[in-house]
């Protein structure tokens, strides 16, 4: 069966760029030993606000970020760039997006949604039996494909790689890529890009 991987998940606006500033201040300020009413007093903020913000109920404006950071006697770019980027973020299980698929042989996991400042797209893909679709990308991307599960081919141009579990495949920029299902049961990978991936309807 041939057919596209996926395409935009639903609900998500792939420009939003969700970052939890709230939380980041909140560890912050109890980092310094600083209570919220303690804050309150050195910014003039109401307790109930800072506390919605913390808990990311409602978004600060830069004046009151700006407030915060007087208050914690920090620069205002240092605090700016202390709260509103993630040194590292955790995905936990369940909090992947789902794409929404045009075929129900495929299924595909977005790993790096709504993640600020990343110019990475990772993916998981799960392959029905004997399913094939193309991956194409700008020209000047690049992309690496690791298989996790079951056999696939991917066709490069004219030439053929057999993907097993463990196998890892690097494409440079230029040519699309076809995968297919080339094992009796599912297969899933790894597909990681930079900048995104996009996909389109396979051969007939």
């Amino acid at each position: 069966m041939h057919g596209p991987s996926w395409i935009a998940p639903r609900g998500l606006n792939m420009t939003t760029r969700t970052m939890n500033v709230g939380r980041r201040i909140r560890a912050l300020r109890e980092k310094r030993k600083v209570t919220l009413n303690q804050l309150s007093s050195l910014t003039g903020v109401a307790a109930s606000t800072l506390s919605a913000m913390e808990h990311n109920k409602s978004s600060p404006t830069l004046n009151t970020l700006i407030k915060i950071a007087e208050a914690f006697q920090m620069k205002v770019g240092e605090f700016l760039d202390h709260v509103a980027y993630e040194k590292a973020t955790l995905r936990r299980p369940g909090e992947e997006i789902r794409m929404e698929t045009l075929s129900p042989d495929h299924d595909a996991l977005l790993l790096t949604a709504e993640l600020p400042e990343s110019r990475l797209e990772c993916a998981k893909i799960t392959l029905g039996p004997v399913s094939d679709f193309e991956l194409t990308r700008s020209q000047d991307a690049e992309f690496l494909l690791h298989c996790l599960t079951g056999k696939v081919t991917a066709s490069v141009d004219d030439q053929d790689f057999r993907l097993e579990p463990g196998f890892s495949l690097h494409v440079p920029p230029g040519p699309s890529v076809i995968l297919r299902n080339s094992g009796p049961g599912e297969a899933t990978l790894l597909a990681a890009n930079t900048p995104r991936i996009h996909t389109c309807p396979g051969p007939k």
